[in-house]
């Protein structure tokens, strides 16, 4: 169970967050609605626990994987190399890695050999690899053309079915919202408060 508590956040004057409190039980996948610049990142780094300076408290399992807007893998080492960062994966679960997301035979490449759907696809591949208890969502289909989201988004609603994550999607899009969670809430206001979506409209 992820419990996110936080009574406010500010950056030296400027007060970017206010009450914000949700619980994430594990298989739920709860998506934060919001346009841009009203904090929709920084409740994600406060989740993530890459941001301690606020008032209040977040209650998190060790074991968490991030899925940023950008890719973020290492140029230098190829698709296989980028999993096995993660601590304990083999060859052999290297290999099953980047064939449950549509990757088989491209181990040996590197970042720049791939497209950016097949990049896109190494991070979730990444993600879902470390075996997360918590799962975090930047915004990862942000400047995709339309097709290539839509085929994301339907690999990773594949991937969460076959795994009981708590995952928490932060997103401008209505549209990956309805497709991915299980239940949508709104961040808006100054400073941005969160509350279910219907009731924020």
């Amino acid at each position: 169970m992820i419990e996110i508590d936080i009574h406010s956040k500010s950056f030296g004057d400027q007060h970017v967050l206010g009450s914000v409190s949700l619980t994430i039980p594990a298989g739920e996948c709860v998506a934060v609605l919001g346009p841009s610049g009203i904090g929709k990142t920084t409740l994600l780094r406060i989740a993530a626990g890459l941001d301690t300076e606020f008032d209040g408290h977040v209650t998190r399992p060790e074991r968490l994987a991030m899925v940023f807007q950008e890719p973020t893998l290492l140029p230098w080492r190829t698709a296989a190399d980028n999993l096995k960062l993660i601590v304990g994966l083999t060859d052999d679960d290297a290999d099953a890695a980047l064939k449950r997301v549509g990757l088989d035979g491209k181990g040996g490449h590197l970042p720049d050999q791939l497209s950016l759907g097949q990049r896109r696809r190494l991070a979730l591949a990444r993600a879902f690899a470390a075996q997360p208890d918590f799962l975090v969502m930047d915004e990862p289909f942000a400047s995709l053309d339309k097709a290539l989201a839509a085929e994301m988004i339907a690999l990773t609603r594949d991937l969460l079915k076959g795994a009981r994550i708590a995952t928490l999607l932060v997103t401008h899009s209505e549209s990956e919202a309805e497709a991915l969670s299980d239940r949508t809430l709104h961040l808006h206001g100054r400073p941005a408060v969160l509350t279910d979506a219907q009731a924020a409209d």
